[in-house]
């Protein structure tokens, strides 16, 4: 199983403005090595384009139209003193990626013997509140971060802004696909193309049901055997016989080989779908295959719902985690919460290092035994995120702040955790949850990323409720 680790490709610009006189006449060169080495601070965690010093309107168009050429997938602007709005309103024009602007200072302090020249050399600020202004006058949006490059949580937040900002732009060209119809009667999870259109969102790939019957059928029986050994050796599979293990494992790799031919970067089954579950050539449930999906980065969700199947892209993306699952028992007198699910995990946010493979218990299929995870999520700092679309056919993200307890439903033979939200009491927050427009689905991501998803709303122009 690959797991997809994705770097996110970033362009960079710094703002000079070689005007004044009687400067010093090492300032375009201290302002580069300056700008070099908060670069270098970045480049752990992206691929960096480097677009240079930029100190005009015709080398911001060279410096923009060689960033377009690499595929930026978001732009940094670092202005560097006081500059004229129209060279970073004129790379961000050209790019026409989404925007981020850092904000940062090479002293902390009011030095006593502050003179012109220092206010020269320290006037980024100026150059940034002319940039803001341009391109909101532009009807531009973009994310902004003040900050000294040495601190730790500024550092994060520029990152999380870039990676909010690449996911904002990469929406536009994801492309989510529906496996098996939609669930009948279920309202809450439906997700037409018209909405999604109106959201500048690609339609969903519909993937008939005789396609996936064909790819199930036409998986190696040496690629089966490959699988089944995997599984054993990765997870616990001390309740599973081979026979119980096989079709499971035919199913995951059918939906892998589908994902990979329609360019699916997630979405939603529904193996309760006519001619899947009681079908006797296929009669296998697909959590273990969707858990195995979600693992590798393409995540989907159950029963059709590409509400929470486009929630989850957000999330795996975003977080690098994306556990589906249902807001289920209220625990009053600890003001907790029960989250589970019908069998499928994220096994990026395992706790253990090898998961429990146990057989559904929920459902008849035509093939006796299907596979599913007991899984035990990591404790800690977590966001609960769900999607909607409004009356307006607007998008609505709705997240609420928490953490994973250390308890679960132990006798719950499928994947589960106990979650505590951050609003209590816990029947205020439940209130609140369904009143913000959540499904009764979810996805849980490990960390806080209520900034970053309020981030993505913001880029595309949704709502964001945070409960």
């Amino acid at each position: 199983m690959k797991i997809t680790k994705r770097r996110v490709r970033i362009g960079v610009e710094a703002l000079f403005f070689d005007y004044y006189s009687g400067l010093p006449r090492d300032f375009r060169k201290t302002k580069e090595a300056w700008y070099q080495e908060t670069l270098q601070s970045l480049k752990p965690g992206f691929d960096i384009v480097d677009g240079g010093l930029v100190d005009s309107v015709q080398s911001a168009r060279e410096s923009a139209q060689r960033l377009k050429s690499h595929n930026i997938e978001a732009l940094l602007i670092l202005p560097t003193m006081a500059v004229t709005s129209e060279v970073g309103l004129e790379s961000a024009r050209i790019c026409n990626v989404p925007l981020v602007i850092w904000n940062t200072h090479e002293c902390d302090q009011l030095p006593a013997h502050y003179g012109v020249e220092d206010l020269v050399r320290h006037s980024s600020n100026v150059g940034t509140l002319a940039l803001c202004n341009a391109l909101l006058r532009d009807d531009k949006r973009f994310l902004m971060t003040t900050g000294l490059p040495q601190r730790a949580n500024v550092k994060a937040e520029v990152a999380m802004h870039l990676r909010a900002a690449s996911l904002s732009g990469l929406l536009s060209t994801l492309q989510m696909g529906l496996i098996g119809e939609a669930f009948p009667g279920m309202v809450d999870a439906n997700l037409s193309d018209d909405i999604l259109r109106q959201n500048n969102l690609q339609p969903t790939q519909l993937v008939p049901m005789r396609i996936l019957q064909n790819s199930f059928a036409e998986i190696s029986e040496n690629k089966v055997a490959e699988e089944v050994k995997r599984m054993k050796e990765s997870y616990s599979c001390s309740q599973l016989t081979d026979t119980s293990l096989t079709k499971s494992a035919r199913l995951a790799l059918a939906l892998e080989q589908l994902s990979n031919a329609y360019g699916l970067n997630g979405g939603a089954v529904n193996c309760h779908a006519k001619e899947w579950r009681m079908n006797p050539e296929l009669g296998v449930l697909g959590c273990y295959a969707v858990s195995r999906l979600t693992t590798m980065g393409i995540p989907f969700a159950c029963t059709g719902d590409l509400c929470t199947g486009l929630a989850m892209i957000l999330a795996k993306r975003l977080g690098g985690t994306a556990f589906y699952c249902e807001v289920d028992l209220l625990d009053y007198r600890r003001g907790q919460v029960l989250l589970s699910n019908s069998g499928e995990m994220d096994f990026e946010y395992s706790r253990l290092q090898k998961e429990q493979l146990t057989a559904h218990s929920f459902y008849d299929t035509a093939a006796g035994t299907s596979v599913v995870v007991s899984g035990t999520l990591q404790e800690g700092e977590a966001t609960l995120l769900a999607l909607t679309p409004l009356p307006s056919s607007r998008l609505r993200l709705i997240a609420a702040l928490g953490r994973v307890q250390s308890r679960k439903a132990k006798r719950l033979p499928i994947s589960n955790c106990v979650f505590r939200f951050e609003r209590q009491p816990i029947e205020r927050a439940f209130d609140e949850w369904c009143l913000g427009g959540a499904n009764h689905h979810a996805v849980l991501i490990k960390g806080n990323l209520t900034h970053a998803l309020k981030s993505v709303a913001y880029l595309r122009n949704w709502e964001f409720q945070e409960i």
